[in-house]
């Protein structure tokens, strides 16, 4: 489901107004197709068009889609400064390194 900018407004809101924390799943960002009646959808980034709800978002996505690198399991999470020791402690519980080819793959240059 893509949501409308005001169903995103309300749940940033909700978020904010009880101090929970948004986790986003971007990894189809780049796949924003029209609607039934041809109009066209635009790819929300919560942090951008909410600015007050970025100390409360993490952004995750991966190179899977964007760029046709299925199984190569290469993948980031933006996150707020003040989440980074904790975030570390919860990432290197629960995955492992990608190959160092497939990290070198995927650089942008």
């Amino acid at each position: 489901k893509i949501f409308q900018h005001g169903d995103l407004k309300k749940i940033v809101d909700i978020c904010i107004e009880n101090d929970v924390y948004i986790i986003t799943d971007e990894i189809y960002e780049w796949m924003c197709y029209p609607d039934e009646y041809g109009n066209s959808r635009r790819h929300t980034l919560i942090p951008k068009e909410f600015p007050e709800a970025k100390d409360l978002t993490l952004v995750c996505n991966s190179l899977g889609k964007s760029a046709s690198a299925t199984g190569w399991r290469l993948g980031w999470c933006l996150h707020p400064p003040h989440l980074t020791d904790s975030y570390r402690g919860i990432h290197d519980q629960l995955v492992a390194m990608s190959p160092h080819p497939m990290q070198v793959g995927g650089v942008i240059d």
